[in-house]
């Protein structure tokens, strides 16, 4: 796509603080002068710039923490701030040195991951992405319609990396806490199809449990009907304890128990760290607050007070993203909870905040 001036108008979601509404807001990007030409009318990305126009972005929890934070006095500081990591889009431009390190030409079709937080968001009409700084870039896997491949980087890379800091191996017995989450559901099909792990338990509600097990889940603990986890846990560990437990929710109920159902040197990995958050109000302030404890484990599992592995884990955008669409090509699903027109992104980030989306929440980026 050629452009003929050198600035980009188009809109995004931006808040002031977390007192404001997030809203579409008009906005501008600055395009580099094209070095095809002898023209000076002719515009487009910088030679290690891609220009995406977006099709779709996804809501993540880790959005609505964002945004919980942003104090006023933040927002003063910092001016405005975006929203969305996760998307999808087509590229209108390319810089000779971003096509070759992609491979990418105009015209395809593509989906990644945009993080920087406090700053600019992937909700946006159009993004100006530098593959050196956001490598979690690849082709949109041919499985997916193009609104759809927004759903599942983020927490394909989350359950991906993982499994990989668990040293997850055949034969292992895993317990994933949270299984009918996106996160916990993509575990499950990795697990399931590439690693043939012995046993997969997973907790979910009575109602998700066939869908987490179609997935690959062995056996599930209903949570809606325990009190605490750590009874069922104990009944699932008598035969045989977990190698690996992953905490896709935030739960403390098994730590008191932990020579009972993890093996000697196993690991427990957790996103959420020791509590279930609130989407509506949980902030970074408050992750600080509540979990004293859980990195005062991390601390006593380093120095060997406790015989298991202990870490609260968070995705880095890397190559794994290739994997991912080709897995995703080869027969694993996206779950996705809602898909909301360009004009609906207050409902959608309402859905988030309700912590009652069952899989991705999909803003579209552009008018029907």
């Amino acid at each position: 796509m050629v452009f003929t001036t050198p600035v980009l108008h188009y809109e995004a979601v931006e808040y002031a603080n977390n007192r404001s509404e997030p809203q579409w807001v008009p906005k501008t990007l600055t395009l580099a002068k094209s070095k095809n030409c002898n023209s000076s009318e002719e515009y487009g990305a910088g030679d290690h710039q891609i220009l995406v126009r977006v099709q779709a972005a996804s809501l993540n929890p880790m959005d609505s923490m964002l945004y919980n934070s942003y104090y006023r006095v933040i927002g003063y500081l910092k001016g405005k701030s975006g929203i969305g990591v996760d998307y999808s889009g087509t590229v209108v431009s390319i810089g000779a040195s971003a096509a070759k390190k992609t491979n990418f030409t105009e015209g395809d079709e593509i989906c990644g991951m945009y993080v920087h937080p406090f700053s600019s968001g992937a909700v946006a009409e159009y993004l100006l992405i530098d593959p050196r700084k956001d490598p979690a870039v690849t082709r949109k896997p041919k499985s997916l319609d193009l609104t759809t491949a927004a759903a599942w980087p983020l927490v394909y890379g989350t359950a991906h990396q993982l499994i990989e800091a668990a040293r997850v191996k055949k034969g292992d017995k895993v317990l994933i806490i949270g299984g009918a989450t996106a996160v916990g559901r993509m575990a499950i099909q990795i697990m399931t199809r590439y690693y043939e792990t012995s046993k997969i338990v997973a907790t979910c509600s009575g109602n998700s449990a066939p869908s987490v097990k179609k997935l690959g889940a062995e056996d599930t603990i209903d949570y809606t009907s325990h009190a605490s986890l750590r009874e069922p846990v104990e009944k699932e560990a008598a035969s045989a304890k977990f190698d690996v437990i992953f905490d896709c929710v935030g739960n403390s109920d098994l730590f008191g128990t932990m020579d009972k159902i993890l093996r000697r040197n196993g690991y427990f990995l957790t996103i959420c760290g020791d509590k279930k958050q609130t989407y509506k109000s949980v902030s970074v302030a408050w992750e600080v607050g509540v979990q004293t404890f859980a990195v005062a484990r991390i601390v006593l599992c380093y120095v060997g007070y406790y015989k298991y592995k202990y870490r609260i884990f968070m995705a880095t955008p890397a190559s794994w993203i290739h994997d991912g669409a080709r897995r995703l090509d080869e027969g694993m699903e996206v779950t996705v909870d809602s898909i909301y027109a360009k004009g609906e992104f207050g409902k959608a980030f309402s859905r988030l905040r309700s912590n009652k989306a069952s899989g991705k929440i999909l803003v579209k980026c552009q008018e029907d």
